[in-house]
């Protein structure tokens, strides 16, 4: 069995902008598993991605969504899977997630934030539990020793948010995708101003820290030992010197499209769902 990517995507991490641009290079040779944090760890696992593969006739040369978490032991396929996440500060990330969620619910208008008075981040957190979140993700619990292992010994590559550009010329590189296409422009950024961001920063500065105490830890240690070994100096002004062209790059999507509905019917079709695929992959 050849190798395959593995994006173990954190929410508000920049994954979506680097998501389209994989679609548009991958195709139908890369599939997106649905789903968040809030799931049970046997929500994917070995033998799920046994018939994912199955499905594919085991073509997929990426897999990528929240619910690929590094913590998970894929068996006999984990010596074939070459994993790669991207951090972010995780104040700024944590408070992106806040007002993300409060821009795609209106307002925390949806029924399951009923309980919520004032709107708050505190009032957030204590509903939807995502202090250190990062660390989470990557070892599955909030222990800081296991997250180092787990990124030492199982992740190939990892990047920067707050060096996207400099992150993806370092992931083209480091993966041989010679002929991988890039922009830098972020999607699905919060609509929320600066502002807004500012407020939230200075009013809850200290349960903000307090709720990423071990992030911070983490991201601190990514920076210092983990990304200066991918770090690398790349003119900007040759960077898709060799990319596939515009119309690869959009047949590429709309064949992982057509293929992700065929063959893992992850959404019904109807315009509640398209207009919500339109807003997530073509806004």
């Amino acid at each position: 069995m050849k190798k395959r990517l593995v994006f173990a995507h954190m929410m508000k991490t920049a994954g979506t902008s680097l998501s389209k641009q994989l679609i548009a290079h991958f195709g139908s040779r890369m599939h997106i598993l649905p789903g968040g944090l809030k799931i049970d760890d046997d929500y994917y696992d070995v033998s799920k991605l046994e018939k994912d593969l199955q499905k594919t006739n085991h073509k997929l040369k990426l897999i990528s969504g929240h619910p690929m978490r590094p913590y998970i032991d894929f068996g006999k396929y984990e010596k074939d899977l070459m994993w790669f996440t991207f951090f972010r500060e995780p104040t700024k990330r944590y408070v992106s997630h806040y007002l993300h969620e409060y821009k795609w619910t209106n307002d925390f208008s949806h029924n399951r934030f009923k309980e919520m008075k004032d709107h708050s981040i505190i009032e957030w957190e204590k509903l939807e539990n995502y202090s250190n979140y990062q660390t989470r993700f990557i070892a599955g619990e909030e222990n800081f020793d296991k997250a180092v292992e787990i990124i030492e010994e199982k992740i190939s590559w990892v990047g920067l948010t707050e060096k996207y550009e400099e992150s993806i010329a370092s992931f083209k590189s480091h993966f041989d995708l010679s002929d991988f296409y890039y922009e830098v422009d972020f999607t699905n950024t919060n609509l929320a101003d600066k502002e807004v961001k500012k407020s939230v920063h200075n009013e809850f500065t200290d349960f903000i820290a307090e709720k990423n105490s071990i992030d911070k830890r983490l991201y601190e240690y990514v920076i210092k030992h983990i990304w200066p070994k991918y770090k690398i100096e790349r003119s900007d002004d040759r960077r898709n010197e060799n990319g596939k062209n515009t119309f690869t790059r959009k047949k590429n999507t709309i064949l992982f499209h057509i293929n992700r509905q065929l063959k893992f019917k992850t959404s019904d079709i109807n315009m509640k769902n398209v207009k919500r695929f339109y807003n997530r992959w073509y806004r």
